[in-house]
């Protein structure tokens, strides 16, 4: 919702620039300064601004609906998250690992191979006979008398077998037990390989935040030495447009990286069982 509201107010920025823009060769248009073209030319730009601006309004208003469908709440006085650097810190390999360890995924695993064990533990003890100790005491009449009568014996029970089919239970529970912990590697190498991604994919992330920063701050620059140059003659509007363009379309990219980058903060702890550390910021503790 805050990504969608902050590209709403890149649009309208633009759009007022431009409207600026268009004010003036308006005015230079009709002091004889240039012709018609010159406001054509920007009135297009401004038209299609326009358009991008109300794209964004549906947009925006679409994340709001959202918003207090699944919260409950209006999505008003928003603060954007700022997640810890979790990408940063997994990049060594050495906590990564101990991190995995702890993930759901992985423990879910680990659940399943016990669980496993123990079935075949318990087919394997059911193949056994079970030696009870019993034994009584009781008052009976002997040659007339009461007498005490204790009786101890043993008994030996198992379960009755139906053909070789009991004997087969153990290597059943056997596959089981070695599909469970091959799951456990494969678990293991599944989360790994999906955080090791997620990890070079916010390094090119950043290194095209960098790259947008660096490129919307010239283009800024440039932008305002084109407008003095614009009004002495030496540039003409196509120019100030193209700059413009530019500084917008990077502003706008940036704000979707940003976007972005959260996200992968986000799924990685997801991966991780790291999701509310990250969210209470108290993933180092």
């Amino acid at each position: 919702m805050l990504t969608a509201q902050r590209q709403y107010e890149v649009i309208q920025q633009y759009v007022d620039d431009l409207g600026k823009l268009e004010t003036l060769t308006q005015d230079r248009g009709n002091n004889g300064y240039t012709d018609r073209s010159e406001h054509g030319r920007v009135s297009l730009d401004l038209a299609q601004a326009r358009d991008d601006l109300a794209s964004q309004r549906g947009e925006l208003m679409d994340a709001r609906q959202q918003f207090r469908v699944l919260v409950g709440v209006p999505a008003e006085g928003l603060d954007a998250p700022h997640p810890s650097d979790l990408t940063w810190r997994l990049a060594d390999g050495g906590a990564l690992d101990d991190w995995i360890i702890a993930a759901p995924g992985y423990r879910q695993a680990l659940a399943s191979a016990e669980q496993a064990q123990a079935e075949l533990d318990e087919t394997q003890a059911s193949l056994k006979p079970q030696l009870n100790l019993e034994g009584s005491l009781q008052r009976r009449q002997i040659g007339g008398e009461l007498e005490n009568d204790s009786v101890i014996g043993f008994r030996l029970r198992m379960d009755t077998l139906q053909g070789l089919a009991n004997f087969q239970r153990p290597d059943a529970a056997r596959q089981r037990l070695e599909a469970a912990r091959y799951r456990i590697d494969d678990q293991r190498r599944e989360i790994r390989r999906s955080v090791l991604t997620l990890i070079e994919n916010a390094e090119v992330y950043g290194d095209r935040q960098r790259a947008l920063e660096d490129q919307i701050e010239q283009s800024r620059t440039v932008s305002r030495l084109y407008d003095d140059q614009f009004s002495v003659g030496l540039r003409d509007v196509n120019d100030l447009l193209t700059i413009r363009q530019e500084a917008y379309t990077a502003q706008r990219q940036l704000i979707d990286l940003e976007s972005q980058q959260k996200r992968i903060q986000y799924r990685a702890a997801s991966q991780l069982g790291l999701m509310n550390p990250l969210v209470s910021g108290r993933l180092g503790e």
